[in-house]
C-alpha cells in the first residue's frame, strides 16, 4: 500500500469504514463456523434434521450477511476509485 494513498480526499474516511466492515465480517465468519459446527455435530449425533433447522437458518443468515458486507466494501471502494480517477 502506497503512503500517498492517504493524501486522496476522503481516503481516511473510506479506510475507516472498510476497516469497521472488515471487523464485522470477521465476526460473521466466526459465527458461521460456530453454527456450521453445531449443525454437523448434531447431525453426526443422530439428531432429527428438524431440530437442526434453527442452526441452519442462523448459518444462512450469517453467510448472507458476510457476502453482503463484502459486496458493500467492494461497492464503496469502486465508487471511491471512480470518483478519484476523474
Amino acid at each position: 500500500m502506497d503512503k500517498q494513498l492517504f493524501t486522496y480526499n476522503g481516503m481516511k474516511k473510506l479506510f475507516s469504514i472498510i476497516s469497521v466492515l472488515t471487523i464485522v465480517q470477521c465476526f460473521t465468519i466466526i459465527l458461521q463456523a460456530i453454527y456450521l459446527s453445531k449443525i454437523i455435530t448434531s447431525m453426526f449425533q443422530g439428531t432429527v434434521w428438524t431440530a437442526v433447522l434453527p442452526y441452519f437458518f442462523m448459518f444462512i443468515c450469517f453467510f448472507a450477511s458476510r457476502h453482503l458486507l463484502q459486496w458493500l466494501k467492494e461497492r464503496l471502494s469502486y465508487h471511491f476509485a471512480e470518483k478519484t480517477a476523474f
